[in-house]
C-alpha cells in the first residue's frame, strides 16, 4: 500500500495492490481524477489531459444557499465544496494501514472539510469519510454530506456510457431478502451530458436495509472495470449516480447520510464544533462480478469484523423458536436439551416469550406487546433462570437469550416508566405499531441497557440475539434542529454502547437481527458477530435467499435457518439442513419430536459442517448459475466457496423446480496436478480425484426436484506423488 503526493504534478495517489485512486489540485482545489484497476495506471495520465471539468471530492452543501450547476434531482454542485480550497494534508502512518487527510476551507462560511482515505496492508479496499469544522463565529447549517464522490466513468473511451455502464443494485424486503437487480445506465435514465437525470436511492428510517441494501457495483463492461460501494450507517442513507450535466465526462456517484430533501437531515454546526460522516468502503476490481463481492468479502474479513472470542469457531446454534413461538418455558428447554444431546450443537438460544407471564389470559403471539421489561418470569422458570442456564451449560453449550432492547411495547412497564429515556417528536414520545423507542444518544439510556444485559452475563448467558422489529420513520427531535439529526445521533449512541459492551465482555456473541434482514449494514455487521439474513419462512426459498445475499454479506455472518419437522420426507430435511451449512448454521424446529433415523441425519449434517466451516475464516464466494425467480424457483442454484488458498473448497447445489436432472459448472481454483478428497452431505463417501480430470467440468446429478447437495474438496497431494 502507498499514499503519495506529487509537488510537480499537484496529485495524490493512493494505491494497494488492487486498485490506484486519484485526487488532483487545479487552481488550489481539490478534485477526483480517478479510480482504477492497478493494470491501468499507465493509460490514466492519458486519460486525464483533456478533461475539461474536475469535480470535488465530495459534495458538501450549507446554509440553504444556491448550488453552482444546474442539478435537478442530483446533489451536484453544492455550494460549500465548489468554493473550499485546499489548506494542507497529512498522511499518518499506522501498523496496518495509511490515512491522508486532505484540508479545504470555504472562506464564505468558515467550513472546514477534511476528506479522509484509509488503505489497509490486507484489504483491496479503501475506505473514505468526511469531517466538518466550524472555524466561524456563527453556527453553520449541513443540508447534505456526502462521504465520498467517484467521477469520470466510464474509462478510457469515447462512447457514451449509456451501455458501457451496468448499474447493480440489490433490492429487499421483509422475507424477500437476495434479490438483484442490473440495469444499464441509459435503462436508468442516464446521459453523458446536458441530462440532469439521476438514479438515485433515499433509504430513510432505521431499518437501513427494507428496501436497498446500501451497497451497490458498478460495471463498465467492456473493460470488466467494477466499482463497490458500501454504506456503512444504520440509518437514514443515499447513493446517486448521474451525469455531471453539461461535459462529456460521463457519470459520477456520490453517497453517505440521507439528506434535508429526503430525510429531514439537517446539522447545525457550532463554532468549534465537528460532525463526521459515516465511512463508506469503496473497491475496485476487474474480471468478473464475483471478483468485486471477494473483495469486498476480504476487506469485511480483514477489517470491519470484529469477532468475539467465542465465536471465532463459528458455533453451530439452536434457537426454539419454531417449537415454542413464545411458550418457552422451564421444560421446553429441557425437552429440547435431551433432544440436542450428542448432535454436537454448541449454542441454545431461548427466544422472544421469557419475560412476561405464561397464562391462559395472554396470547403469547402477543409477545412484542410486552418486550421491554427484562425480567425472566418466574412462573415461567420456577426454579430461576440461572439453573436454566447451568442446564444448558452441563450439556456442553453456550446459553443465549433474545433482546429487543431498543424498545418498549405496550403491555411493559419500560412503556411507561422510562418515558425520560425514549425518543421524542414536537408532539410527544414517538410510537409507531404499539412500541416505543428508547433514544441512545442520552448515556442514561446507555446505562440502563448495560444493567440490563450485564444482569443477563451475571445469569450465565454468553450469547444475544439482538433483535428489532419496528422502522421507527424519519427520526426524533431529541438531538435538536432536525428528526434526521436525532436518528444519526440515536444510531451513534447505539454504536458507542454496543462497542463498550464488547469491549468490556470480548467472549459474549452478539447476533444481529432485524425481523431479519432490515438492518443488514455493515456500521451493524461491523459491531456483531453474525446476522440473521432472512425471516422467510419457505424452507424451499432459503436456499435461493442465502445465494443471492452471499454477494453482500459476509457467509460467515450469514445466519440462515433450518428448521426440523417430525412429518417431511428425508429428501425435505436434508434440503432444509443444507439451507444454512455454507453460512452460519442455524437449527431451529420441533428437534425433540424427530424419529431417531432423522436425528441421526441431522448430526451427520452439523459433523460435515464442522469439518468444513473453517473455511468462512478468508471464504471467496463463486455464483455459478443465475440467479432464479424468488417466487418461481424455476432452475438450479450452485454456489461455491474456497478458502484463500484454495486448498479446501465447498460446492453446493440445489436443484429447485427444473425438469434437468445434471448441472456442469468450471469449478474455481482446481490445480490440475493435484489430488483431491471429495467427500458429500448427504452421502458420506470419499473420493481420491485427480484435478486434471474435472478441472474444466464438474457434472451434479440430483434425481428429483428441490432436493440438495454439499460437496466438501480438499487438496491432498500432487497428482504425480501417487
Amino acid at each position: 500500500m502507498m499514499i503519495h503526493y506529487s509537488s510537480n504534478e499537484q496529485r495524490w495517489t493512493i494505491s494497494n495492490t488492487s486498485a490506484t485512486y486519484i485526487v488532483g489540485l487545479r487552481d488550489n482545489k481539490c478534485h477526483h481524477l480517478g479510480y482504477i484497476p492497478n493494470a491501468f495506471t499507465e493509460q490514466m495520465e492519458e486519460w486525464i489531459k483533456p478533461q475539461k471539468e474536475f469535480q470535488p471530492e465530495s459534495e458538501v452543501h450549507v446554509n440553504y444557499g444556491s448550488r453552482v450547476h444546474h442539478h435537478g434531482a442530483r446533489w451536484l454542485g453544492c455550494n460549500a465544496s465548489s468554493r473550499a480550497e485546499y489548506q494542507s494534508h497529512t498522511i499518518e502512518e499506522l501498523e496496518e494501514s495509511q490515512i491522508l487527510t486532505i484540508t479545504s476551507l470555504d472562506s464564505v462560511s468558515g467550513l472546514v472539510i477534511n476528506n479522509h482515505y484509509t488503505i489497509y496492508t490486507n484489504s483491496p479496499a479503501l475506505v473514505r469519510s468526511v469531517t466538518l469544522r466550524n472555524i466561524a463565529n456563527l453556527p453553520i447549517d449541513i443540508q447534505h454530506l456526502g462521504s465520498f464522490s467517484i467521477y469520470g466513468m466510464p474509462f478510457f473511451t469515447a462512447e457514451p456510457p449509456g451501455k458501457e455502464i451496468i448499474i447493480h443494485s440489490f433490492p429487499t424486503s421483509w422475507c424477500w431478502e437476495g434479490q438483484t437487480q442490473s440495469m444499464t445506465a441509459e435503462e436508468a435514465g442516464l446521459f453523458h451530458k446536458n441530462s440532469l437525470g439521476s438514479w438515485h436511492i433515499e433509504s430513510t428510517g432505521s431499518w437501513s436495509s427494507k428496501e436497498y441494501m446500501p451497497f451497490f457495483v458498478i460495471e463498465q463492461k467492456a473493460l470488466g472495470i467494477f466499482w463497490c460501494v458500501q454504506i456503512e450507517h444504520s440509518g437514514s442513507w443515499r447513493f446517486e449516480i448521474s451525469g455531471t450535466g453539461v461535459s462529456e465526462n460521463g457519470l459520477y456517484m456520490q453517497g453517505g447520510l440521507g439528506n434535508y430533501a429526503n430525510a429531514h437531515w439537517m446539522k447545525r454546526l457550532l463554532p468549534g464544533e465537528e460532525f463526521s460522516s459515516p465511512k463508506i468502503s469503496l473497491a475496485c476490481t476487474q474480471g468478473t462480478i464475483d471478483n468485486a463481492f471477494n473483495a469486498m468479502h476480504q476487506h469485511r474479513a480483514q477489517v470491519l469484523i470484529q469477532r468475539s472470542i467465542n465465536d471465532r469457531s463459528f458455533p453451530v446454534i439452536f434457537n426454539e423458536w419454531i417449537s415454542t413461538e413464545g411458550k418457552v418455558r422451564e421444560e421446553t428447554v429441557h425437552a429440547h436439551l435431551d433432544a440436542l444431546d450428542g448432535l454436537g450443537v454448541e449454542v441454545y438460544a431461548i427466544d422472544a416469550g421469557w419475560y412476561f407471564p405464561f397464562v391462559k389470559e395472554i396470547d403469547c403471539s402477543l409477545w412484542y406487546l410486552y418486550a421491554g421489561d427484562w425480567e425472566p418470569d418466574a412462573g415461567r422458570f420456577p426454579s430461576g433462570i440461572t439453573k436454566t442456564v447451568e442446564r444448558i451449560k452441563q450439556k456442553g453449550m453456550i446459553a443465549g437469550i433474545w433482546l429487543e432492547i431498543e424498545v418498549a411495547g405496550t403491555e411493559s412497564r419500560a412503556y411507561y416508566d422510562y418515558e425520560q429515556l425514549f425518543m421524542k417528536t414536537d408532539y410527544g414520545v414517538l410510537e409507531d405499531n404499539t412500541r416505543r423507542f428508547l433514544y441512545f444518544g442520552y448515556a442514561e439510556t446507555r446505562a440502563y441497557a448495560t444493567a440490563v444485559v450485564e444482569k443477563l452475563i451475571k445469569a450465565g448467558f454468553g450469547y444475544f440475539k439482538i433483535d428489532y422489529n419496528n422502522d421507527l420513520g424519519l427520526g426524533c427531535m431529541n438531538a435538536g434542529i432536525s428528526l434526521g439529526h436525532g436518528l444519526v445521533e440515536h444510531v451513534r449512541g447505539y454504536y458507542g454502547w454496543l462497542d463498550s459492551m464488547r469491549n468490556k465482555y470480548p467472549e459474549v456473541i452478539f447476533e444481529n437481527c432485524s425481523s431479519g434482514g432490515n438492518r443488514l449494514d455493515y456500521g451493524m455487521l461491523a459491531r456483531s458477530d453474525l446476522a440473521s439474513i432472512t425471516d422467510q419462512a419457505d424452507w424451499f426459498r432459503l436456499s435461493r435467499v442465502f445465494y443471492g445475499v452471499s454477494k453482500y454479506i459476509h457467509p460467515s455472518q450469514m445466519g440462515n435457518w433450518s428448521v426440523v419437522k417430525p412429518d417431511i420426507s428425508v429428501k425435505e430435511l436434508v434440503f432444509r439442513l443444507t439451507n444454512s451449512m455454507l453460512g452460519r448454521m442455524h437449527l431451529s424446529g420441533l428437534i425433540e419430536q424427530l424419529a431417531s433415523e432423522m436425528k441421526e441425519i441431522v448430526a451427520q449434517a452439523i459433523q460435515f459442517y464442522k469439518k468444513w466451516r473453517d473455511i468462512l475464516n478468508d471464504v471467496s464466494v463463486y455464483h455459478h448459475t443465475e440467479d432464479v425467480s424468488l417466487q418461481q424457483l424455476d432452475g438450479w442454484l450452485i454456489l461455491q466457496m474456497n478458502n484463500a488458498t484454495n486448498t479446501k473448497l465447498c460446492v453446493g447445489a440445489w436443484r429447485l423446480a427444473d425438469k434437468q436432472n445434471c448441472r456442469t459448472v468450471k469449478i474455481t481454483g482446481i490445480d490440475p496436478s493435484k489430488l483431491y478428497k471429495v467427500t458429500s452431505f448427504p452421502e458420506s463417501v470419499e473420493k481420491i480425484i485427480s484435478g486434471k480430470l474435472w478441472a474444466d467440468q464438474f457434472s451434479i446429478e440430483l434425481e428429483s426436484e428441490f432436493s440438495s447437495v454439499i460437496y466438501g474438496i480438499e487438496q491432498i497431494r500432487k497428482a504425480d506423488e501417487v
